[in-house]
């Protein structure tokens, strides 16, 4: 909804899909600001998973820093380039490869 409204912002038509990401990082961020400040704590029950192995690998990618996660999920989940997640997340693409680096090397050491 956010973004059909914000639909005028829109510079480029070939940067949809980025800032369509953006639009959707910035929510999320609104809304885990949010449920900090209520201090309200989520039931994990509902999860379903399909092995014990994926539960230590999204246990140890929750556990990651913020902007190292943030990188992780978008390289490895989403499918995006190093370019495209440094204009989504508006950092230079070096600062994601980076970021990369130190999540795969936290991951490794939790995993081991």
């Amino acid at each position: 909804m956010t973004a059909y409204e914000k639909l005028s912002t829109l510079k480029c038509e070939e940067y949809f899909r980025t800032w369509l990401i953006r639009i959707l990082i910035n929510v999320c961020n609104k809304q885990l600001r949010q449920r900090k400040r209520r201090a309200e704590f989520m039931d994990n029950h509902g999860v379903t998973t399909s092995s014990a192995e994926d539960v230590e690998v999204r246990a140890a990618v929750e556990a990651l820093p913020l902007k190292i996660r943030q990188v992780i999920i978008l390289y490895y989940s989403e499918w995006f380039t190093s370019k495209e997640i440094g204009e989504i997340l508006r950092i230079p693409k070096g600062t994601v490869l980076s970021r990369l680096d130190r999540g795969r090397k936290l991951l490794k050491m939790e995993l081991e």
